[in-house]
């Protein structure tokens, strides 16, 4: 049941994001989903709405283009090692073994989303034949992710 709904379009353009954070109250709710209110906020300030919201709708030529929780935004946004490796498959039962948050991205890629001991890593993979090709450091800002979305930089 939705209580109260507030919609609040391109509040970041005026109001100083520390002020918002620092001073929720000001719409006389705090936190808003413990008392059954949705805030419903539009704005071209990205990284300002990924301290706040708990759900995002990315919009794009009036449509929306992607739904994501908070959760699933950080997982895809938040800062991991992109692994690219021979065998995808030996690399997960590593992961597993060593008790590591992971998300396989392609045939050979994937996320692992916690800062794994490189040369254990490194030497359970050769144990299962398995060599790694590339190894990186990702972290994504909001802003970053729905340039992306849209199909990168010269699409925004």
């Amino acid at each position: 049941k939705l209580e109260q709904l507030f919609d609040l379009n391109e509040m970041f353009a005026l109001i100083d994001g520390a002020y918002w954070r620092n001073d929720f109250q000001f719409l006389n709710f705090s936190p808003p989903r413990e008392r059954g209110v949705t805030v419903l906020v539009s704005s071209h300030i990205l990284d300002e709405l990924s301290k706040l919201a708990t759900h995002y709708g990315f919009v794009n030529g009036g449509r929306i283009i992607k739904e994501i929780s908070a959760e699933e935004l950080a997982k895809d946004c938040g800062k991991c090692v992109q692994v690219t490796v021979t065998d995808v498959k030996a690399l997960v039962r590593v992961l597993e073994s060593m008790n590591m948050d992971y998300a396989v991205t392609g045939d050979n890629n994937a996320n692992i989303y916690a800062e794994p001991e490189f040369s254990s890593l490194v030497s359970a993979l050769a144990e299962q034949n398995c060599k790694i090709l590339k190894m990186t450091e990702r972290e994504e800002s909001l802003e970053s992710y729905y340039v992306n979305l849209l199909g990168g930089g010269e699409n925004a």
